[in-house]
């Protein structure tokens, strides 16, 4: 899988801009899936900037994120410096057994190297009976704003950039999604489709790049070929826009199990 890291100020962008856009709206859906409560111990998997966590402490008792990232714990310790931030991998949590009540990731397991022992680390430091969220996204086709994308960057920038923006969408198969669960019980998948909006095609392009690790090679191409970028996306959305700018809608399975 290629590598998906936010680096440089590429957090600060991902916060600003990514988060209210396709991230909040998802943390909220994932919170009434899993409904925490006053008390429980709750952790957010590969946290990011923390809006799941944060959004979490709002319902539950002792909330704790944790990222591989250290520029994106930096975001969202400056943010919410009542959480506690930890550092870690995914796939070996620095929690002891039974830690926590409830478990969430949103948007993570599919830049897990191991997804399958990222998920026996959330087994073991929940609770018996203690509950997990996931949320992945579905597969592009289910997200034209970003299947124009990927289409654009394919041809002007090459597939190894196109694939930076397919990788977010690489664990989108419910069917997949089941098998990799088998763990878990009481495994329910539900399909949540949200309207993604920003204030123009080219402001979709400038963000996503901004606050992802297409900023690199995308900042890199020549200004020429930035431009051509944003007019095949412009292009491909023509009818997704309205007075109020861009907007499509975006799928993701939120998966809820024990």
């Amino acid at each position: 899988m290629t590598s998906y890291s936010v680096v440089g100020t590429g957090p600060e962008a991902y916060e600003r801009y990514l988060v209210p856009a396709l991230f909040a709206p998802l943390a909220d859906a994932m919170l009434a899936a899993a409904r925490p409560v006053g008390g429980q111990r709750v952790l957010d998997v590969a946290c990011g900037t923390g809006i799941v966590a944060r959004r979490a402490a709002t319902a539950a008792g002792e909330v704790t994120g944790v990222d591989v990232n250290p520029a994106m714990l930096a975001v969202a310790g400056r943010i919410a410096p009542g959480i506690r931030w930890t550092r870690g991998d995914a796939a070996a949590l620095p929690f002891p057994d039974g830690s926590f009540d409830v478990v969430f990731c949103q948007q993570g397991l599919q830049f897990v190297p191991d997804p399958a022992a990222a998920l026996a680390e959330m087994r073991r430091v929940l609770v018996p009976g203690g509950r997990v969220a996931v949320a992945l996204w579905r597969n592009l086709v289910h997200s034209p704003g970003f299947q124009a994308l990927t289409e654009s960057l394919d041809r002007r920038a090459g597939s190894a950039t196109g694939d930076l923006m397919r990788g977010p969408f690489r664990m989108g198969d419910a069917g997949d999604v089941r098998a990799m669960m088998a763990g878990f019980a009481d495994l329910h998948i539900a399909v949540w489709r949200h309207a993604v909006r920003f204030p123009s095609v080219a402001a979709f392009v400038e963000r996503q790049v901004a606050g992802s690790p297409l900023a690199g090679p995308v900042t890199a191409l020549p200004a020429t070929t930035r431009r051509a970028i944003v007019a095949d996306v412009t292009d491909a959305l023509a009818g997704h826009t309205d007075d109020d700018g861009l907007v499509f809608a975006i799928e993701s399975h939120i998966v809820t199990a024990r």
